[in-house]
């Protein structure tokens, strides 16, 4: 599966050799509006109540992000910045970036309220041999920002929320789920982290691409219900053809830096001769909700991530 982070990394370059002169005209009308900022966070949030602001959600696809989109608002500019810096390095190693979801507040004194908000998935896999076990992790963060009048505001609370969090693991060719899956993570609120490991998929057929798992990430049915704390815990795995693990999180995520993981370990099913290469992929869903005290999710979404590996004789 093709990620965007290319896209990213090209774009905040291209937009880093842009001349300081080309903002300065803006950067000075933002420095003018700043100075007379005196709107807080609370008056916000009693205008969108209230209804007597102008509030308008948007979701923006990252290719779709233009350099005159960019310097056109200094938030954004920030915000893509930010989401070129969670390019994994690591090997067997990839990522996923969401839309970029954006909440506009024109506030009755004339003032610009925006905030901005994009989940990342990512996954890691180590190669696998004859013995042992490997690792397998796959995490989803939460990357948000404000501003005020175009001024980053870091002491405001995040508007977008993301809940109901489900992720699905599954493994490739001759490999199969043995050990413990471990669930942990950070977050804003408070209760526990993850409410549930709610599927074990055994099958006797193996999985060898990334479509295949998708598939059967829709036939995860056996369901074990284990509620762990907010320090995270673990769940194990009875031995066996495993090759699909599901976990639901209680957490929301929603501040910058807000991260939930789930890892657990995988084996070879049989041992080979011969090395070759299989693939693993996750899929994470959420559903998105605009203001912490909204009533339903304006919107559901999900992410898909794949990564190769080796088996290693």
């Amino acid at each position: 599966m093709k990620t965007i982070f290319s896209k990213l990394l090209v774009m905040c370059i291209c937009i880093g050799s842009i001349s300081t002169e080309a903002f300065g005209t803006q950067l000075a009308l933002t420095n003018e509006m700043s100075t007379n900022k005196e709107i807080t966070e609370e008056e916000v949030l009693k205008e969108i109540a209230e209804g007597t602001s102008k509030v308008t959600n948007k979701v923006v696809d990252i290719p779709s992000v233009t350099e005159e989109m960019i310097m056109e608002d200094v938030g954004l500019r920030n915000h893509m910045e930010k989401l070129a810096h969670v390019v994994p390095y690591a090997a067997n190693s990839a990522s996923n970036t969401g839309s970029i979801h954006t909440t506009t507040v024109e506030s009755a004194s004339g003032d610009i309220i925006k905030y901005y908000s994009t989940p990342t998935i990512n996954i890691t896999v180590d190669d696998f041999g004859k013995t042992g076990a490997s690792n397998y992790t796959v995490s989803i963060s939460c990357i948000a920002s404000t501003t005020v009048n175009g001024q980053e505001e870091n002491d405001w609370n995040p508007y977008i929320l993301y809940k109901n969090n489900k992720v699905s693991l599954g493994c490739g060719e001759n490999s199969v789920f043995t050990s413990l899956v471990r669930v942990s993570g950070t977050h804003k609120e408070s209760g526990g982290i993850v409410k549930d490991i709610i599927g074990i998929l055994a099958s006797i057929y193996e999985f060898d691409t990334v479509g295949s798992i998708l598939d059967a990430f829709l036939s995860v049915v056996d369901y074990r219900s284990t509620t762990v704390g907010s320090n995270g815990g673990q769940v194990a795995i009875a031995k066996g053809n495993v090759r699909a693990v599901s976990a639901e999180f209680d957490g929301v995520l929603s501040e910058d830096g807000d991260v939930a993981n789930v890892s657990t370990s995988f084996s070879a099913k049989e041992n080979l001769e011969y090395e070759f290469e299989t693939v693993a992929a996750a899929q994470w869903s959420y559903d998105i909700y605009y203001g912490v005290g909204a009533p339903r999710p304006s919107d559901s979404d999900s992410l898909e991530v794949d990564v190769n590996y080796l088996y290693l004789p």
